[in-house]
């Protein structure tokens, strides 16, 4: 039995078992590079809507802008229009 048993037997089972893991190196790479190129798709999606979000963010607040502006003219408007409607009054008393 120990006589199966040699040296160059044992390199041979050694080479195989290198082989093997090499072979599982290689398996394991091309696996992880899939998932990391679907990773990268994916966060390019994501990043794609939240432009999208970004853009339409701008854009309402823009609009919002516009109406405060709109609303404060109006309001100074008013309040002029109230201050002369006083002081109007003011003068025309005898």
């Amino acid at each position: 039995m120990r006589k199966s048993c040699t040296d160059e037997r044992l390199d041979d089972f050694r080479t195989d078992v290198d082989r093997r893991f090499d072979e599982l190196k290689e398996e394991m790479n091309r696996r992880f590079d899939r998932q990391g190129d679907e990773m990268n798709r994916r966060f390019g999606e994501v990043d794609r809507r939240i432009d999208k979000v970004e853009v339409e963010l701008h854009r309402v607040v823009g609009r919002l802008d516009t109406r405060t502006r709109a609303i404060v003219f109006g309001n100074l408007t008013l309040s002029a229009s109230v201050i002369a409607g006083f002081v109007a009054i003011a003068f025309a008393l005898p």
